[in-house]
């Protein structure tokens, strides 16, 4: 490679940090909310726990859910992905309304070994992260269910389930906002990007380049340009996207000045 970029665990997880902080992972998700494959409705309830929730919701109604990190999540290279991510403690509230007035049905707290792979393509310059989540790397636990606490177990089973339905898309909107393209110089740039573990103990994010005559040109945020959004006010979530796409250029900015391969 012509270049070569190495990062430790602790700059890995300053990254995280700083992303978390941002308020990435706080969502609001409701009907509008595209890309789910069930509907975001009492339904649902009826998944997670079959004729608890019948004499609540007779009929059919939206529901919304929050989901609030009280933790940043941990990063490591160790393992099968690039970068190999454990999320604790991942609040997730569900919302409807109950006698009139919207109302916190249930609280879940999350815990999730995300893997998350960097891919580049080399004709467009474009940049992007996809993550990997579900199956026995998921765990639930019900922390508050003031109205059907004989529940809490079922929950808990089924919504281990859900995870990669619900969490998934979420993620991949979310982490859309980290994706960018790389820009070119008169028809030179990055061809291709590799990243594995690096240093003696392997524990070191190695992130390998090749330069080159490039088919693509120079990019950047569109007309409208960055989007915001609305995170969450607490567990360390400020409101909006664009202090994560800050976040991550600056930590992007800090790899470059480690030293060269």
């Amino acid at each position: 490679p012509h270049v070569g970029i190495y990062a430790d665990d602790d700059l890995v997880n300053q990254g995280l940090f700083a992303v978390w902080n941002a308020g990435l992972l706080c969502q609001n998700i409701d009907a509008s909310f595209e890309g789910l494959p069930i509907a975001l409705d009492t339904s649902l309830l009826g998944l997670l726990a079959p004729g608890v929730y019948d004499e609540l919701f007779p009929t059919s109604q939206p529901i919304a859910i929050v989901t609030r990190p009280a933790k940043p999540p941990i990063g490591s290279v160790v393992g099968a992905y690039d970068l190999n991510i454990d999320v604790s403690e991942l609040g997730t509230d569900f919302y409807a309304e109950l006698d009139g007035r919207q109302a916190r049905l249930m609280r879940v707290d999350l815990a999730i070994e995300a893997g998350v792979d960097v891919n580049f393509d080399g004709t467009t310059g474009g940049l992007g992260i996809e993550v990997a989540l579900g199956g026995d790397n998921v765990s639930a636990e019900v922390t508050y269910n003031e109205l059907t606490p004989e529940a809490n177990e079922q929950v808990a089973d089924q919504l281990v389930g859900l995870v990669d339905s619900l969490v998934g898309p979420l993620l991949g909107d979310a982490l859309g906002d980290l994706a960018f393209d790389i820009p070119a110089f008169e028809g030179f740039g990055l061809q291709e990007v590799s990243i594995e573990p690096a240093g003696s103990a392997g524990d070191r994010l190695g992130l390998y380049g090749a330069l080159g005559p490039v088919p693509y040109t120079s990019a950047g945020c569109g007309e409208g340009g960055c989007d915001s959004g609305a995170g969450c006010e607490d567990t360390g979530c400020s409101s909006g996207r664009v202090p994560v796409r800050l976040a991550f250029i600056g930590f992007a900015l800090v790899l470059a000045g480690l030293r060269r391969r």
